[in-house]
């Protein structure tokens, strides 16, 4: 890519990429964006600047920091694939403390261990800007997940958390309860690919009990079975706020499938409920046969990967025609045998 003066629009700053490394040019630019009007330079949509997939040496990390921590422009940071090592992530962290205008920060698969997350979490604790933090694909572990349990407690801006391939067990998944049921901005939570199993699973369940905003979480293989399963469908009841829930590739069976039957019939938020991929028999999966013409909320219901006769296709068919919710899409295992 050229390296020539960028042209600039007015309050917009949009995609910069450098393939090629982190240039001392870019990091010049960087340091240079103190005031609102040298920070406009678009190249290509979406909004930010992206180093992703760059090798970068102690010394870039330290001047990338050095000039985050004084830029008034950025918005949005993307250093995926970037093995910053601990000495990195500590001064990057410190950097934004002292940053009031990032908005997302993506650090996926950055070599990122439990002592970087709880360095990362840190800083989110005290950030008034952040909204959008990736950390999908690192190391943070239960210590990780504990301090941004503990972070969620205190921040009011994070909107978007995401710890996917963490190496996250039961523990940490309960260190979050507190942190959700506290927190006021957090609208997804991607814990997916984890271990939180039955343990953190009911732990998140009865935070949901109490929190108000999240919308969107994910918990696909996680080994959840249905001792969790139960506990999570029944929050449904109360919970009036969760949109999108994703417990696929886990261990739920006929229980934790007719619980979550039981209570789409009352639930009037949730849109989609995936669960593919848990190996429920068809007595579980019949089960939700009946949800058209009882929710009129729904909008995907996902059970790929799971037991469904034809029978059971035939009444959610029949449901449809004659229910109230024509809009639903219920996605079938193809052992049933009937097209998606």
């Amino acid at each position: 890519m050229a390296h020539g003066r960028l042209p600039m629009f007015s309050n917009e700053i949009t995609l910069l990429r450098y393939s090629s490394g982190c240039s001392q040019r870019f990091l010049d630019v960087l340091c240079s964006c103190t005031q609102p009007e040298y920070t406009t330079w678009q190249y290509a949509p979406p909004k930010g600047r992206s180093l992703s997939n760059n090798s970068m040496s102690a010394t870039g990390i330290a001047v990338l920091a050095d000039a985050l921590g004084i830029n008034k422009g950025l918005i949005w940071l993307n250093l995926d694939g970037a093995e910053v090592e601990d000495v990195g992530i500590y001064r990057l962290t410190v950097a934004i403390k002292k940053n009031s205008t990032l908005q997302n920060l993506s650090l996926e698969d950055c070599y990122i261990d439990y002592n970087g997350g709880f360095a990362v979490a840190n800083a989110v604790t005290g950030n008034v800007s952040l909204k959008t933090l990736n950390l999908n694909n690192n190391a943070v572990q239960d210590a990780g997940a504990t301090a941004f349990g503990a972070a969620l407690s205190q921040n009011s801006v994070l909107e978007a958390l995401h710890l996917a391939f963490n190496e996250i067990q039961g523990t940490g998944g309960m260190a979050l309860l507190e942190g959700l049921t506290r927190n006021k901005s957090l609208t997804l939570l991607d814990l997916g690919f984890n271990n939180i199993g039955d343990e953190g699973a009911t732990a998140i369940a009865s935070a949901l009990e109490r929190n108000t905003t999240l919308k969107n979480l994910c918990l696909m293989s996680n080994h959840i079975t249905d001792t969790a399963a139960c506990p999570l469908a029944d929050v449904l009841l109360r919970n009036c706020t969760l949109v999108y829930l994703r417990l696929a590739d886990n261990k739920i069976g006929i229980k934790g499938a007719m619980a979550f039957a039981a209570a789409l019939k009352l639930n009037a938020t949730l849109q989609e409920l995936h669960l593919q991929d848990n190996h429920i028999p068809d007595l579980g999966t019949h089960a939700f046969a009946d949800i058209p013409s009882h929710n009129g909320t729904l909008r995907i219901l996902n059970l790929i990967g799971n037991d469904v006769s034809e029978a059971t296709v035939i009444a959610f068919a029949k449901e449809r025609q004659e229910g109230k919710n024509t809009r639903l899409d219920v996605r079938y295992s193809s052992a049933a045998g009937v097209p998606r």
